[in-house]
């Protein structure tokens, strides 16, 4: 195939796609904190079955593969084209036969994949994009198609009413109650079950509307857009099902990642870290995740060199925006006559989404349901024809239909593991919280900028004005910080008051409010703005003016929020020196004072090299800070060192949060100076860390490429 490679221009993966939403088989794999996004569209073949019932499907995708002469390039990310599409949760009834009899399908057909020959890949580590077409050049390219700014956003409700259960919570419940007393009964250990949830897009909302929505909100490592004739998939999936990669003996390695345990995230910081350790310390939640794991070993090891399957990460927690799961790692090394299509064979569905054993487990699902699941606990997969494959589980996905008019109705489902000893009423709240994401996406409005909130001295104002002449505007004579707000929640608002103070008393100002009407005001802000949000406070001494008396006028203090289009985590940092130096001699270097100007050249400068982020040495040459963030260094014998505060450093929130984190985990912690060149020995890796990024790795530093680890948050 005369395969042509064209650079094209960075964009956000979502802007891009936005005009492709309503071409059929247009496809959006998007990995928020992952390297790689693909948009795929224009397939050269489909292969669109309402019914399967025999494999012939696999013969199909074969002969393809093999008539396209691929070859992948060296430098080529996992997928280079290939088959890519949907698999519903009931393409499983012609691998399952001993089902019995099922539920008749409703609406979404077993099988919808297309054969990509031109995509566009984004890779987010380099914030390059590329167009690939195996088919040479062609007039009617896609990357022609690509969107170049923000789709406008929908501020009204997404949905005429909130999504309405099909279920009432008695008979939800009921239900729960028959599924324990199957497994009490012997007939299973474990049965999945879920209650599903309708709704009806708004006049004017479209199905990619509420993609938006849930990605600014809360991306998933899985969010996915799929539009297919009358149909549409909205998919914000935090969990991996199959993936194959080569292996190191020559052959391919299996890797399943199923997510059983769940927490709702916490209100405080404290309570957040309190529900992650009752989730990892859970022996139901482990005991449950633990049958998967088990049956995920099995299904592998069906097609796998024996001895080959392990379980090398068990019960590791993963936070999202609104939960906590709970995921372990099963691998194995695929036997030389099997490939991706045979571990999909063995393994589908996702034993995290039907319970073991897997067939009983099934039949009782189709019982206490009552309908065909569709899309929901399918899979969204990607196949190349050299052999890689990754795919998603679909949970916390939206299926949606097209009437003739052209209005939108859709349904999703939230589930969970029911076993022995659970008690119907809490899982049926543990489906609410795994539902929350999506309801909010489709409930809440948004009003545009949200207003500010003004004190003038120890009052609140009605008006939104500040003086022309207010020293923090003119001198810099002034401090601020900056927190995180999630889904209305504001991380260590505590904390930021006090570091807030710490600079108001180095500056000398003084006559604004107290915590407690503060921390009101700041929880206020923070219910006006959905999704991950920026919030600032900014404390000024006052109207003034140079050479004015500094005490005449009463502190003037501004509360502001801004959405974020971003959500941690966020992708790996390139950083460059900056010749500007931190002054490590002045007081204003361990305060956040509004006169920063010197921070903002310096990433500014950064930036238009090319790089993300600018590291500031101090006068005496040694790395301070980052222009917007502190610096943790993990030295290539594995000890952690941030600089102290005589350094030039100002001591942020999430340093102290950093600190406290490495201290509890018994890592070895240093305060002390840093030399630049240890920044650059082999085996170090370096973070930068404030109160948005939480803890953000660094790729490269001056052109060097670091070793990138996982943070420790």
């Amino acid at each position: 195939m005369p395969l042509t490679r064209t650079q094209i221009s960075w964009r956000d993966p979502v802007t891009a796609f936005a005009p492709l939403k309503d071409e059929l088989f247009a496809l959006l794999l998007h990995g928020p904190g992952s390297r790689w996004s693909y948009i795929c569209a224009h397939p050269a073949e489909t292969l669109l079955y309402d019914e399967i019932t025999a494999g012939d499907w696999a013969d199909r995708l074969r002969q393809t593969e093999q008539r396209c002469g691929f070859g992948r390039p060296d430098d080529a990310p996992p997928f280079c084209g290939g088959w890519a599409g949907l698999l519903a949760y009931e393409f499983g009834r012609a691998l399952l036969p001993h089902l019995g009899n099922l539920p008749p399908r409703a609406g979404w057909p077993d099988i919808a994949l297309g054969f990509y020959d031109e995509f566009i890949v984004f890779d987010h580590d380099r914030r390059t994009a590329e167009h690939w077409d195996w088919t040479g050049d062609r007039s009617d390219s896609l990357a022609k198609k690509l969107g170049a700014l923000p789709p406008e956003r929908v501020s009204q409700s997404h949905s005429q009413a909130p999504p309405v259960p099909r279920l009432s919570a008695v008979q939800f419940e009921e239900r729960i109650a028959k599924a324990v007393a199957y497994v009490r009964a012997g007939d299973c250990f474990q049965v999945n079950l879920s209650q599903r949830f309708d709704f009806d897009l708004a006049n004017g909302v479209h199905p990619f509307d509420l993609f938006l929505k849930l990605t600014s909100a809360s991306a998933a490592p899985y969010s996915a857009y799929f539009r297919l004739p009358r149909l549409a998939l909205v998919s914000n999936s935090p969990e991996q099902f199959l993936e194959v990669r080569p292996g190191s003996k020559g052959g391919f390695k299996a890797t399943t990642r199923p997510i059983k345990g769940t927490r709702p995230r916490g209100r405080t910081l404290q309570e957040d870290r309190q529900l992650a350790e009752d989730l990892v310390s859970s022996e139901k939640d482990r005991a449950e995740n633990l049958m998967i794991v088990d049956l995920m070993r099995n299904d592998l090891s069906r097609v796998s060199r024996p001895g080959s399957v392990k379980a090398p990460g068990l019960f590791a927690i993963e936070s999202f925006a609104n939960v906590h799961h709970l995921v372990s790692t099963v691998v194995s090394e695929l036997q030389g006559e099997h490939g991706a299509l045979s571990l999909v064979e063995a393994a589908f569905p996702g034993g995290s989404v039907t319970g073991a054993p897997k067939i009983r487990s099934m039949q009782i699902i189709s019982e206490l349901e009552d309908e065909a699941r569709g899309a929901y606990c399918g899979s969204l997969v990607w196949m190349t024809p050299d052999g890689w494959m990754d795919s998603s589980i679909l949970i916390r996905t939206a299926a949606l239909e097209e009437a003739e008019d052209g209005h939108w109705t859709g349904h999703f489902r939230a589930g969970g593991g029911i076993v022995a000893d659970s008690v119907p009423a809490l899982e049926r709240q543990e489906t609410l919280d795994k539902a929350s994401a999506m309801i909010r996406a489709l409930t809440e409005t948004s009003t545009g900028p949200v207003e500010d909130i003004l004190y003038v001295g120890h009052q609140r104002s009605s008006g939104m004005s500040v003086s022309v002449r207010d020293r923090s505007f003119l001198l810099g004579d002034g401090c601020f910080e900056t927190l995180r707000s999630c889904d209305g929640m504001i991380e260590g608002i505590p904390e930021h008051l006090s570091l807030l103070r710490q600079s108001a008393d180095v500056l000398g100002i003084d006559g604004f409010p107290g915590d407690l009407e503060l921390h009101g005001a700041l929880n206020e802000l923070s219910q006006a703005c959905a999704g991950t949000a920026a919030v600032r406070v900014t404390l000024s001494r006052g109207a003034g003016g140079r050479g004015a008396n500094a005490s005449a006028a009463p502190a003037v203090l501004v509360l502001s929020i801004n959405a974020l289009g971003e959500s941690r985590p966020y992708p790996p940092l390139r950083v460059i020196t900056s010749s500007i130096r931190r002054n490590e001699t002045s007081p204003l270097s361990r305060v956040k004072s509004t006169s920063y100007g010197d921070n903002l050249a310096a990433r500014r400068a950064a930036t238009q090299a090319g790089a993300d982020e600018a590291l500031m040495l101090n006068l005496a040459g040694r790395p301070a800070c980052l222009a917007m963030g502190n610096i943790f260094l993990r030295t290539a014998s594995g000890d952690w060192v941030t600089p102290p505060a005589d350094e030039g450093v100002r001591e942020g929130y999430m340093r102290g949060q950093v600190l406290a984190r490495l201290a509890a985990e018994g890592c070895a912690v240093h305060i002390r100076p840093v030399i630049a060149a240890e920044l650059l020995e082999t085996g170090a890796s370096l973070f930068g860390v404030n109160s948005l990024w939480g803890m953000r790795p660094v790729q490269s530093l001056d052109g060097h490429m670091l070793k990138v680890i996982s943070s420790v948050l």
